[in-house]
């Protein structure tokens, strides 16, 4: 990352969201504020994914792209309530297995426990798309 191109005002935040499915889905986010290398995972009931994200205020929002293309509502809520940038990325970069193995890359270690975060935490997947 070029610290150039970053704002000092104010936060430079990018997350990534995995929405778990059903009628009104659960989620959950990651994210890594750039100028300052902050990581965080997050687990959300249905009734808070959109509050939460516009409450981080992620300037770039990354999520699985779907098989039609088109762009899920609940990511949709988010870009009207707060104009963000979106990022579809592959859906193979939101596997479980591959977040996990993704974030401990990233911080060198055989095991996250640690950090206090369980090797099949749901949120690894949202981690390490967010990583990637």
């Amino acid at each position: 990352m070029d610290e150039a191109l970053l704002d000092e005002g104010r936060t430079n935040r990018v997350a990534a969201i995995d929405l778990l499915g059903g009628d009104s889905p659960a989620a959950v986010l990651a994210s890594i504020e750039l100028s300052t290398g902050s990581f965080e995972l997050v687990d959300l009931p249905a009734a808070r994914v959109v509050d939460e994200v516009v409450r981080i205020g992620p300037s770039e929002l990354l999520y699985a792209e779907s098989a039609d293309g088109l762009v899920p509502a609940v990511i949709q809520q988010i870009r009207d309530a707060m104009g963000c940038s979106l990022t579809p990325r592959p859906p193979w970069t939101f596997r479980p297995q591959e977040g996990r193995a993704c974030v401990q890359e990233h911080f060198e270690v055989a095991t996250l426990g640690g950090f206090g975060i369980a090797d099949d935490d749901p949120a690894l997947s949202a981690g390490g798309a967010v990583l990637r």
